[in-house]
């Protein structure tokens, strides 16, 4: 009840996410990026029906696979890291899917297929998600910009 009462709600801005234990405040975009940046970890927790597996989170189905065989890239690895598009959150026109540690294309979303593994493009309350994940990515993106501007200006 106590830490409940500590994480005041709206303490961090739209564009940003609060980490559970200390409530400090990161930009939305480091959400999910296989990046622990909260002290707790707490923003590359598992959503519920995934559970952390090695490096990533996978679904509850495949967690026994998971247990006997915990990475992807070795011979004899589980059945889904064939499937998996972790390569793709090397580009910045990508989100993260739920789990499995990979990530789609931001014109996938929604596109009425599951892209994701996990089909967690298709689901409507992560879309609310990554739709936030984008306006933060696009803030990010203009102040950057904003700020080239100015020093080009200024010179």
């Amino acid at each position: 009840m106590e830490a409940a009462r500590e994480r005041m709600p709206g303490k961090c801005s739209i564009d940003e996410f609060n980490c559970l234990i200390d409530g400090t405040c990161i930009p939305l975009i480091k959400f999910h990026d296989c990046i622990l940046d909260c002290l707790d970890g707490s923003d590359e927790y598992c959503f519920p029906g995934h559970i952390k597996c090695g490096d990533f989170c996978v679904e509850l189905k495949d967690f026994g696979e998971c247990l006997l065989k915990p990475r992807c890239g070795i011979l004899n690895a589980p059945k889904y890291c064939m499937k998996l598009n972790s390569k793709l959150c090397l580009n910045s026109d990508t989100l993260p899917c739920k789990g499995y540690g990979e990530c789609i294309f931001v014109n996938w979303v929604k596109d009425g297929k599951h892209d994701c593994y996990d089909g967690s493009d298709e689901d409507p309350e992560y879309v609310k998600i990554l739709q936030k994940i984008k306006e933060g990515r696009e803030k990010q993106a203009s102040n950057s910009l904003d700020q080239y501007s100015a020093t080009e200006t200024i010179q």
